[in-house]
C-alpha cells in the first residue's frame, strides 16, 4: 500500500515539494521498518514512469494511498486538476463510510503558502492541531521547508505527521473504489469563486521575476566570492549567508502568500516576451546582481530593458551587507548601476526601484510594496483591448 498521496499545484514551488515528499517517506520508512524498495508515498514528478498515461498512473495512486495530503494555496483552489484528485479520495472515503459506518478522517489540508484562505470545503477538515508547532501554523508548510532557521521545528513536524499518517493507514484500511477511478471522468469540488480566478492568474496577478546574474562559472575571474551563484542565473542566492534560497524562488514564495503567481525568467529573454506582457497587463520585477553590469551580455541585455523604460516593471538590486566583497566594492558598482539603469532610477516613482537591501528581510518587505505599487501602475496604464467594429464599447478585460 502507499501511505500517502500528495496534492499540489504544479507552479507551486515544486522543488520544495519534493523535499517534503522525500523527508516524509524517509520519516515513515524508518517508523515502520519497510525496505527502501517498498512504496511510501506517491508524488508525481518522480513517481509516474516515462511514457506512462498520466490519468492511468494517477488513478492507480489515488487508488492505492490510503491518506491524502493536500498542499492549500491559492493556486491549489484555483487548479482543476488538483480539485479532481480531491474528489477522487473523497468519493473513497464516502464509500469507505458506505460499507463500514465509519468515515476515516484520511484526508488532510495542510497550509503550504501561509495565510492561505481555505475553499469552504477544504475549511472542514482543516488540519492544524498544536502538534505540528506554532511555526507552522504561523508560518505555513513552505516557509517551514525554506527556512533553515525552522530546521529544529521542521523535523518535529514531519515526525508528527509521520506518525499520524502510519497510525490513520493503519487504523483505517481506506476502501477501494467500487468502480476504477477515472481522473477525467470526476469532477472539482472547489468553488466557483475559486475557479474564477484562474483567468486573472493569467493577466493582472501574474508576475515576472526577471533574474540579471550569472551562473557560477560565468563569474569566474570577476569575483572572488562564488557561493552566492549556482549553475543558471535563476540560482542567484545574495542572502546565501542566511538565505540559502535563490533570490528568485524566495521572491516567488512570497508572492504566492499574496495570490500571485510567479514565472522566472533571465533577462536576456525579456525583450522577446515584454511586449507581449505589457499587452496581457502583466508585471515584471526585475532582480539585478550589481556585478553583472561589468558582464558584457548582461550589461547590454539591462540597458535594453532600461531604453524602454516600462512604467509598470519594478527594479530590485540586493546587496548581502554580509557580503564583504560586494560592500567593499559597492561605491563601483552603485555608479555602473546608475549608468545602465538611469531612466529607472530617475523615475518619479521611487517606490519602484529598490537599491542595497542588506537583508532577506528587508528584501521581503519591500518586495511586497513592490507587488502593490506594480500591480496599481499595471491597472492605471493597462492596455484596453479591442473589440471587432461595431462593438459598443471597448472591452478593458486583458483575457
Amino acid at each position: 500500500m502507499r501511505y500517502f498521496f500528495l496534492s499540489y499545484a504544479r507552479k507551486d514551488e515544486a522543488a520544495y515539494v519534493k523535499k517534503f515528499s522525500n523527508l516524509l517517506r524517509n520519516e515513515i520508512r524508518m517508523k515502520t521498518g519497510l525496505d527502501s524498495s517498498e512504496e511510501i508515498g506517491f508524488l508525481d514528478t518522480s513517481d509516474i514512469d516515462l511514457g506512462r498515461p498520466w490519468p492511468e498512473a494517477l488513478s492507480t495512486a489515488l487508488t492505492e494511498s490510503h491518506t491524502f495530503l493536500a498542499l492549500c494555496s491559492p493556486t491549489y483552489f484555483r487548479s482543476d486538476y488538483c480539485g479532481r484528485e480531491w474528489a477522487a479520495l473523497a468519493q473513497r472515503i464516502e464509500r469507505h463510510e458506505q460499507l463500514y459506518g465509519v468515515r476515516p478522517p484520511v484526508l488532510l489540508p495542510l497550509i503550504w503558502v501561509r495565510n492561505t484562505k481555505l475553499d469552504s470545503v477544504a475549511a472542514e477538515l482543516q488540519y492544524t492541531t498544536d502538534d505540528l508547532g506554532q511555526t507552522y501554523q504561523r508560518e505555513g508548510l513552505l516557509n517551514c521547508m525554506r527556512h533553515g532557521e525552522y530546521i529544529s521545528q521542521r523535523r518535529r513536524l514531519i515526525e508528527t505527521l509521520a506518525e499520524k499518517i502510519v497510525w490513520l493507514a493503519n487504523n483505517y484500511r481506506l476502501a477501494p473504489p467500487a468502480a476504477p477511478l477515472s481522473i477525467n471522468s470526476l469532477q472539482s469540488p472547489f468553488t466557483r469563486a475559486s475557479h474564477q480566478g484562474a483567468r486573472s492568474a493569467e493577466t493582472s496577478r501574474l508576475v515576472y521575476l526577471v533574474v540579471a546574474a550569472a551562473s557560477k562559472s560565468g563569474m569566474r575571474g570577476l569575483r572572488q566570492s562564488l557561493d552566492y551563484y549556482g549553475r543558471a542565473s535563476r540560482d542567484w542566492a545574495p542572502y546565501h549567508s542566511d538565505l540559502r534560497d535563490p533570490v528568485a524562488s524566495f521572491a516567488s514564495g512570497i508572492a504566492q502568500e499574496l495570490d500571485f503567481h510567479t514565472e522566472i525568467l533571465p533577462i536576456e529573454q525579456l525583450d522577446a516576451r515584454l511586449d507581449e506582457i505589457r499587452l496581457r497587463n502583466q508585471m515584471v520585477v526585475l532582480l539585478v546582481d550589481a556585478w553583472s553590469t561589468k558582464l558584457e551580455k548582461k550589461r547590454a541585455a539591462l540597458q535594453r530593458f532600461d531604453d524602454r523604460n516600462d512604467p509598470t516593471s519594478a527594479v530590485m538590486v540586493p546587496m548581502n551587507h554580509q557580503d564583504h566583497e560586494t560592500v567593499d566594492t559597492w561605491s563601483d558598482l552603485n555608479l555602473e548601476i546608475d549608468e545602465v539603469l538611469r531612466n529607472n532610477r530617475a523615475r518619479a516613482n521611487y517606490h519602484m526601484f529598490h537599491l542595497a537591501m542588506p537583508t532577506h528581510r528587508d528584501f521581503d518587505h519591500r518586495f511586497r510594496a513592490v507587488l502593490s505599487v506594480a500591480q496599481n501602475e499595471v491597472f492605471r496604464s493597462r492596455a484596453p483591448k479591442r473589440l471587432p467594429p461595431g462593438s459598443q464599447q471597448e472591452h478593458l478585460d486583458p483575457r
